[in-house]
């Protein structure tokens, strides 16, 4: 199922729920060395040689005393970092289609991820399939 923006305020679980800006390739971030590179769903990717299997990581982070902006970025940074490890692990240099996956929820989209940013605690989820690419 995929879960358009609109519904996603209206879900009454979810006390906040944002969008925010895709940019993990091409900049320095802390545990991200560029050996596997990241596509959002829509994205055009280099030529796929072979598709690894999917994965699904769920991150929360603390975030107190951080902006919504701040503690989104450092909760998907931790995803990332997660879906790093597991492509290394089985021989992938990208993961590919990712697309957001709260609550298992898909919600695509190629510019944006979600992210649930409270005043305690912010948490991204995302499910992506582990691929070799030219």
């Amino acid at each position: 199922m995929i879960a358009s923006p609109k519904r996603l305020r209206k879900h009454p679980l979810r006390k906040f729920s944002r969008l925010a800006h895709w940019r993990p390739n091409g900049s320095t971030a802390p545990g991200i060395d560029g050996s596997v590179r990241f596509y959002l769903a829509g994205q055009k990717t280099p030529a796929v040689v072979s598709r690894m299997g999917e994965g699904v990581s769920n991150k929360k982070t603390n975030a107190v005393g951080k902006s919504d902006v701040e503690s989104c970025r450092w909760v998907a940074l931790s995803v990332l970092k997660a879906f790093q490890d597991s492509a290394r692990q089985r021989g992938a240099n990208a993961v590919i289609d990712i697309v957001s996956y709260y609550k298992k929820i898909e919600m695509r989209s190629a510019t944006n991820y979600e992210c649930h940013a409270g005043n305690v605690v912010s948490g991204v989820a995302l499910k992506g399939t582990y691929a070799k690419v030219k």
